[in-house]
């Protein structure tokens, strides 16, 4: 969601909102979300091409790492 700027749409009592993906991530465990508010929808733009990675987990492993990828421009690309 990061590579592709993504939106996370959350609504609430206050009504809805639309979080970029890139600031959704207050800390680890921690989002933006407010108190009472839950996701709704993810927003994620076209892309022509991209890949993604995820390294396998163990017995009693946390998944920690996933790796995506996506061209931005001619010979650009862009990681999260």
């Amino acid at each position: 969601m990061l590579t592709l700027d993504a939106d996370l749409v959350v609504r609430g009592p206050g009504g809805e909102r639309t979080i970029p993906a890139a600031e959704s991530f207050a800390g680890m465990f921690v989002t933006a979300l407010a108190h009472q508010e839950m996701l709704t929808e993810i927003r994620v733009p076209r892309v022509a091409s991209g890949a993604y990675l995820r390294v396998k987990r163990r017995a009693q492993d946390w998944a920690t790492v996933g790796v995506a990828a996506g061209p931005v421009s001619a010979g650009a690309c862009r990681w999260a």
